[in-house]
């Protein structure tokens, strides 16, 4: 059970991370 939440915890940040940074970029974008 702790192993699962582990593994469901990293995927998560993993995939927060790549929305973060793709909201980031079109913040830039549409900036310029």
């Amino acid at each position: 059970m702790s192993l699962f939440k582990t593994l469901w915890h990293s995927l998560y940040i993993k995939c927060y991370s790549k929305l973060l940074k793709n909201v980031s970029a079109n913040n830039l974008q549409s900036h310029n």
